[in-house]
């Protein structure tokens, strides 16, 4: 590169950057060498597209039976793309029988064995609903009673972001990008802890406390003050 193309690059250079997962800050080191100019901080929350939230309990009981969803059962919602890192399967095969799972997405073109693998692990299963409506998908969250997201890997995720938006408790598998927002449910290492948390959450007023204190901690006006720091 010459010297001139190189001088007019340098200005462009941000002053601070900002990422929102420990694996994203692991790059910063290629760009740069100083740890004033790097940050790190949740991602922030997100609404659900197209969604409004119930507001009462008449409401709910509305929204579930314009989406064809019992009124009086915890309803448990996996939504997003099926990857197999998700781990579908496994969330079915420990959904409690008095309760309801939908897995609410569409399948990837990268993986597209897996949405066939999903749909006959659910096949006969009265209590479980795969919708591949995308547009639907925010209004199944907004109709459920907590967030299963049992991924194998993650380094951040928008739908975390949407369920606290939504008020809503999560079971989060180990996996490092749901650290963050612990405080919004259950943690679950395996299988057996999977079970266990999806009865255990059923009691939501210990954990959706947690995703309501998140919103107000994640919320675009502060997270504004942590892009801006800096900035002169």
């Amino acid at each position: 590169m010459g010297g001139a193309a190189y001088g007019e690059l340098v200005p462009a250079l941000p002053s601070k950057l900002v990422v929102h997962s420990l694996r994203s800050e692991r790059w910063l080191e290629l760009l740069t060498g100083s740890l004033e100019k790097r940050e790190r901080f949740p991602l922030g929350v997100m609404p659900l597209d197209d969604t409004t939230l119930p507001r009462d309990a008449a409401e709910m009981r509305e929204l579930r039976a314009r989406l064809g969803l019992p009124a009086d059962k915890f309803i448990f919602v996996s939504p997003g793309f099926f990857f197999a890192r998700k781990r579908y399967i496994e969330v079915i095969d420990a959904l409690p029988a008095d309760a309801v799972l939908v897995l609410s997405g569409t399948r990837s073109d990268w993986e597209p064995r897996y949405f066939d693998e999903v749909n006959e692990a659910a096949a006969g299963k009265a209590n479980v609903v795969i919708n591949t409506d995308y547009d639907t998908m925010g209004s199944y969250v907004a109709a459920s009673d907590c967030v299963v997201l049992f991924y194998e890997d993650v380094f951040q995720s928008a739908v975390v972001t949407q369920a606290v938006w939504a008020g809503l408790p999560c079971i989060f598998s180990s996996a490092e990008g749901f650290a963050p927002y612990h405080a919004a449910g259950i943690v679950a290492r395996d299988a057996h802890q999977l079970a266990r948390a999806m009865r255990e959450i059923q009691r939501p007023e210990t954990y959706a406390r947690g995703a309501r204190i998140l919103r107000r901690l994640l919320s675009p006006e502060r997270n504004a003050e942590h892009y801006l720091a800096g900035v002169v």
